[in-house]
């Protein structure tokens, strides 16, 4: 078990602080500003809000400045998706990534940080960077932003009797392949929407490059999603459970594996209908 004490290094850079468990990649001090500044715009310019840490050597550290104001945590290695993906219902044999994770968000306790927390590694970072020709620090940062977007879209907080709780680990929580492939396709309509406001347009296309050619095809949707600006409110506010609307979707979306619906039909109408 690792030391709940011990950690190899911490980046903090303004509001943003990410504790390096064991990672050797170092992250250089261009590479954090780069990745502060985009994700301190993101955040902020739309008021973001994510669900409460109660991981105490977080809260020990500069808690509540921190923005996001959850843990980000840098590991050396990461979980396979088989690991991640491992309760997620229905057919995902063609939808499932393989391989190891470039970082995941969760909300379950691991014996490095409690409660909701996003994990990253900068090695696999670093060799997909590599073998897809894009800056490092372009591609630790879309994998951040992306996870943060599942952070914000994540409505795991409640009001009991004036107190603020978390809620049942089920609610708000994609279970099966046709919320995954909504979740999925939204964190990274998100991730488009911030480099094409943040960062240069060159950086934009890159991160949509990675999308659109090493991500399978629910990763790849957000593609879709950012070109109609899907409204992810509709999707957080919902219970992000089974319905037959969201099969639908899927459906029409989506077959075998791939992405079934020209880009130029899909729609808002589409899109809309999952939540009437």
């Amino acid at each position: 078990m690792i030391d709940f004490f011990k950690f190899k290094s911490i980046y903090h850079s303004g509001n943003l602080l990410m504790r390096n468990i064991d990672s050797d990649k170092v992250l250089l001090d261009e590479d954090i500003l780069y990745i502060q500044n985009l994700v301190e715009k993101g955040i902020n310019k739309a008021d973001l809000k994510f669900p409460l840490a109660y991981d105490n050597i977080f809260r020990m550290m500069y808690y509540p400045e921190c923005n996001p104001s959850i843990p980000i945590i840098l590991k050396k290695d990461t979980m396979y998706y088989e690991e991640l993906w491992k309760d997620i219902e229905g057919d995902i044999r063609n939808y499932r990534p393989k391989g190891k994770t470039l970082g995941y968000y969760t909300r379950m306790d691991e014996d490095f940080c409690k409660g909701p927390h996003i994990v990253i590694s900068p090695e696999n970072v670093d060799e997909t960077a590599e073998k897809a020709g894009i800056p490092f620090r372009v591609l630790f940062t879309n994998v951040l932003v992306h996870e943060i977007a599942h952070a914000f879209m994540d409505k795991y907080r409640e009001l009991q009797n004036g107190v603020l709780m978390y809620g049942n680990s089920s609610d708000n929580w994609p279970k099966t392949i046709e919320a995954k492939a909504m979740e999925e396709s939204l964190a990274n309509m998100i991730t488009l929407a911030w480099f094409k406001k943040y960062a240069v347009y060159e950086e934009y296309k890159l991160v949509k490059h990675f999308v659109n050619n090493w991500q399978n095809s629910i990763y790849r949707f957000g593609i879709w999603q950012e070109r109609i600006s899907a409204d992810w409110t509709q999707w957080f506010n919902s219970s992000k459970q089974e319905s037959q609307r969201l099969k639908d979707w899927f459906n029409l979306c989506f077959s075998s594996g791939n992405i079934r619906i020209p880009l130029t039909d899909y729609s808002n109408e589409l899109y809309n209908s999952v939540f009437l």
